[in-house]
């Protein structure tokens, strides 16, 4: 019987060998492509994280110089306040005149500097608006000077300018209502910040001194109060 014929297997030759090669190339080419893009990606991905880890440093560093510089000029600053008033004598009588002393101490550990005052005695039947007064009053504001630290400086207001007061000044007085002492005080620090103080006082005979008013007795920062 005869055989059928078997073909022999194609040998190998010089091109299928070339094609391998060329799959292989290609398929490291994209492996390594692979591992670089791999590389870049975690590259980024820390390079972000640490630049944010780096942004919330540097604002938390920011906040803490801030806070520190706010927390030294508080410390620092002069603080000028209403340390008494009184009446001198301690309540009007008659045949004397009547004064009104306002003694102001700066109780910060640098000096206040260009202080100006305004300080106003008048018999009102209606509490005053002490700002309004204030800021209206800006321009006619005297009295500039130094407060040193822990210094005082004294305010002497002559009501009844220098004369002597005449029987029956308490009716003319309950006519006109109440007696109240009230102004502001503008000053800077040495930090260059401008600051305000208001006061405002009222007369009572029994305690024979002032009582202080419910509102306007106040300190805050800026050139004048709100009005």
């Amino acid at each position: 019987m005869e055989k059928p014929n078997q073909e022999d297997p194609e040998p190998i030759g010089p091109q299928q060998s070339a094609n391998n090669h060329g799959g292989w190339r290609e398929n490291t080419r994209l492996c390594i492509e692979g591992i670089g893009l791999l590389a870049l990606i975690v590259y980024t991905t820390f390079a972000a994280f640490q630049w944010r880890a780096n942004e919330k440093a540097a604002n938390a560093a920011k906040s803490a110089a801030q806070t520190a510089t706010q927390t030294l000029i508080l410390d620092q600053r002069a603080w000028v306040g209403v340390e008494t008033m009184k009446g001198v004598p301690d309540v009007p009588e008659v045949g004397k005149s009547f004064d009104v002393d306002i003694l102001f101490r700066n109780t910060g550990r640098t000096p206040a500097r260009n202080v100006l005052m305004y300080n106003i005695v008048k018999p009102s039947k209606a509490p005053p608006d002490v700002n309004a007064a204030c800021a209206s009053a800006t321009p006619e504001r005297v009295n500039q000077s130094l407060i040193a630290p822990n210094a005082t400086l004294t305010q002497v207001l002559h009501p009844t300018d220098g004369k002597p007061l005449a029987a029956g000044w308490e009716r003319a007085l309950a006519s006109q209502g109440s007696f109240w002492v009230f102004g502001c005080v503008t000053y800077d620090d040495t930090f260059g910040r401008a600051h305000w103080l208001t006061y405002c006082g009222v007369l009572n005979q029994k305690i024979r001194g002032f009582d202080r008013c419910k509102k306007y007795n106040d300190t805050g920062d800026g050139k004048a109060p709100p009005e």
